[in-house]
């Protein structure tokens, strides 16, 4: 499948069949996100074909506007534009940052402005600070103190931000991650945390992975764990809520960390601002006025659209011809 829509879809697909072995080559292409008529091609699909030693072109599938499922990677990550902002959110884009689609709600919140940032240079004054998750917190730590974010989160939080951590952004908030087996780093590596919360990490090679549901205050929230590690608080600092359930298990596990007064927090539960409650509330503490009677679209709807788009555009006995035939 290539994208027309980032260009040089034919030059991609045409390339790619040449490069590849011929114990490797595929059944069929597919042109995904054309934008108008699909006529305006002309017989660049039939030419395609020939260069592509005879595969064939299955469809061109059109482009569907403000499409809200999660994207395949972080490199076609959104920020939104709205002429009306009633709160500004800032995300910290990771050099190796991971389940940026906890943060799509956010996008698509009216009166809700999301930004993505590399350096503090960026920030200009958001009211909340957002550090996601990543497939490598040493080392994305590292890079956040290189750039100068240390001090820059402590600034931001003496003029009134929220810093907010969501998994990894949890542990590096903390005071201290370990690494005794090795997991991300040679073994018995270490570093100091951002010390804004008062935990401590410590990685392992056991990984929780499961669905999961937190209960926060009267909410609860379904969501999932990814993470390596487990983090522990010290006596005086409250967790952010508590997990009751892993999967099919029933459990009672204290989640996160949050200051007394509410301006840092963290947790390990992934999808929290899918839940529309949740999200509105936390919006409202940082100054968001809700626009009246707006709704954001359900993930069901959203596929059904791609589902329809397919079934109207991709020549079905084709692919299934080519699909399950033998190589």
């Amino acid at each position: 499948m290539g994208d027309i829509d980032r260009g040089g879809v034919f030059a991609a697909l045409a390339g790619t069949m040449l490069l590849l072995d011929p114990e490797d080559q595929v059944k069929g292409l597919l042109i995904n996100k054309f934008r108008g008529d699909p006529a305006l091609l002309g017989d660049a699909v039939e030419r395609l074909h020939g260069l592509a030693f005879n595969t064939p072109c299955l469809g061109v599938v059109p482009f569907l506007p403000y499409l809200t499922i999660a994207e395949e990677d972080a490199v076609s990550f959104a920020e939104s534009a709205l002429a009306s902002v009633s709160c500004e959110v800032a995300v910290v884009q990771l050099p190796h940052i991971a389940n940026f689609d906890d943060f799509d709600p956010l996008v698509r919140e009216p009166g809700v402005r999301l930004r993505c940032v590399r350096h503090p240079k960026q920030l200009r004054n958001p009211a909340a600070i957002l550090l996601p998750g990543t497939k490598a917190t040493l080392a994305d730590l590292a890079w956040l103190r290189e750039l100068g974010w240390e001090r820059a989160l402590i600034d931001a939080l003496a003029s009134g931000t929220q810093v907010v951590g969501i998994c990894g952004g949890l542990q590096m908030l903390g005071t201290a991650i370990r690494d005794p087996e090795g997991v991300e780093a040679p073994a018995g590596s270490s570093s100091s945390g951002l010390g804004l919360l008062q935990v401590e990490t410590g990685f392992s090679a056991d990984k929780q992975t499961s669905q999961a549901v937190l209960q926060k205050d009267s909410m609860l929230i379904e969501g999932y764990e990814i993470h390596a590690g487990e983090t522990t608080r010290s006596p005086q600092t409250k967790p952010f809520g508590r997990i009751m359930r892993r999967a099919s298990d029933g459990v009672d596990v204290a989640d996160g960390a949050v200051r007394p007064d509410g301006s840092v927090w963290g947790t390990y539960l992934h999808g929290l601002f899918h839940h529309d409650e949740f999200r509105h509330s936390w919006l409202g503490e940082l100054g968001w006025l809700a626009t009246e009677g707006a709704t954001l679209a359900t993930p069901d709807a959203e596929y059904d659209r791609v589902a329809d788009a397919l079934e109207t555009t991709v020549g079905w006995p084709t692919w299934e011809q080519f699909l399950f035939s033998p190589c």
